[in-house]
């Protein structure tokens, strides 16, 4: 049984995906990146994952037939498995101009494909790095991200957090 878990970086992810063409949602393997994108984009969006082997061969052998046979808003998983996709994706966002939330995808950290990603897709691609579940997400309080505030220790606080000299 799979559990759900609100994360905090959802009002994020809808906001960098109604803002540009291309969202790219990295991160470690089972952190938790489809489970968000899908909570996030409901079922409007056309789902391909590029773990089963045929649309990762048919993604690398032709990218723009690949886009042709899966219309747009598409979100494609482990997109790192064809990187060949991002001058069809280009050319895509080229001709839809204007127009964001066409394409969600996700990868891993690999820092050379991130790289290609910025450098082909410069301008049109919004780029997300999720880490793992934190405390509050997993408590369930997990609230958007402008609310968070950093952390300001004041010298009350560390007055009253000081290890005290009979610890």
């Amino acid at each position: 049984m799979s559990t759900q878990f609100a994360r905090t970086m959802e009002g994020t992810v809808r906001r960098v995906g109604s803002s540009f063409p291309v969202l790219f949602l990295t991160g470690a393997r089972q952190v938790g990146k489809t489970s968000l994108l899908e909570a996030c984009g409901g079922h409007e969006r056309l789902y391909v994952s590029l773990d089963d082997e045929a649309k990762k061969m048919a993604a690398r052998r032709d990218p723009a037939l690949f886009l042709q046979e899966h219309k747009f808003p598409l979100t494609i998983d482990e997109a790192q498995y064809a990187p060949e996709l991002m001058g069809a994706i280009k050319i895509v966002v080229d001709r839809n101009r204007g127009r964001s939330g066409l394409f969600w995808l996700t990868g891993s950290q690999r820092f050379d494909m991130i790289a290609g990603i910025r450098e082909s897709l410069a301008g049109r691609v919004g780029i997300l790095d999720l880490l793992g579940l934190s405390a509050a997400e997993i408590e369930g309080r997990a609230v958007a991200p402008l609310k968070l505030l950093p952390f300001k220790p004041t010298d009350e606080w560390v007055e009253n957090h000081r290890p005290s000299a009979s610890a």
